[in-house]
């Protein structure tokens, strides 16, 4: 583990599904002295090239036309031209060539070290247990909760209607970040609106589960803004959606115990 990241031993309360404390916990996580927002930054920018689609324009699109210059004498540009007349094949004809379209076998894979990687996640990980980090991210934190990470029993994985689901959120305080979420989407402007695209949501909770099946992944599945992920699949465009750190993380109690067990291995 980097100098500049450290475990915490902090206790935290644990919510029952009705909003009350159930239970405090000792947990171990992870601070960051001082916040690399630059490493996160650049963490995101590769993961956003590296999950884009390659896309590019077949070699002979515009050129499948039977054109030729006319040569001099007629008063007339000398630019490829059909029978007709009408000039083609050349990029500034009606339906010629692109000048120099995307190719689809360019290399656009960004790379970075897997320790750099790693060391991104763990600050990322540390600004999503600092209160003022969350809140800069605009994140609408009920004022019962003074500390961070918020921990829930492992209950909350078994609900499986998206009703329980907000009912629970409700009970915590939080349906009104998931209501922020909601309440901010956007149309965009464009030709993004007829390529199924049209809108954009800001991001809210990101729930942690312990397991892949748990049921909890259809609940919040129409919530706006929220995303279910495991320990193993926590990554920087889910840790810092825009490379901003300072998600606002729900755990359950099994998760959180998973996650832990992966940072002790790190250090």
């Amino acid at each position: 583990m980097s100098k500049d990241i450290r475990l915490e031993t902090t206790r935290v309360p644990v919510y029952a599904l009705d909003g009350s404390t159930k239970e405090e916990v000792e947990v171990q996580i992870p601070k960051a002295d001082p916040l690399r927002d630059d490493l996160i930054l650049r963490a995101w920018i590769v993961a956003q090239a590296n999950s884009a689609q390659p896309q590019g324009r077949s070699p002979e699109a515009g050129r499948g036309v039977s054109a030729i210059s006319w040569n001099t004498g007629r008063g007339m540009s000398r630019v490829p031209r059909m029978v007709s007349g009408r000039a083609a094949f050349i990029s500034s004809a009606k339906g010629g060539h692109l000048a120099h379209p995307p190719r689809a076998e360019e290399i656009t894979k960004r790379k970075m070290n897997k320790k750099e990687r790693a060391l991104a996640n763990l600050h990322a990980l540390a600004a999503s247990f600092d209160l003022e980090a969350v809140k800069s991210r605009n994140h609408l934190i009920p004022e019962k909760m003074t500390s961070l990470p918020i921990v829930v029993d492992e209950k909350i994985e078994d609900i499986d209607k998206t009703t329980e689901a907000y009912t629970v959120l409700g009970n915590l305080g939080l349906s009104q970040d998931v209501e922020r979420a909601k309440d901010g989407r956007k149309v965009k402007s464009g030709k993004g609106k007829m390529r199924g695209r049209g809108k954009r949501s800001p991001r809210s909770l990101l729930l942690v589960v312990s397991a892949k099946e748990a049921k909890l992944r259809r609940a919040a599945k129409n919530m706006v803004g929220v995303e279910v992920k495991t320990p193993e699949e926590l990554g920087i465009p889910f840790l810092a959606p825009g490379g901003k750190p300072g998600r606002l993380i729900v755990w359950s109690r099994p998760a959180l115990e998973r996650a832990e067990q992966k940072w002790l291995k790190s250090q």
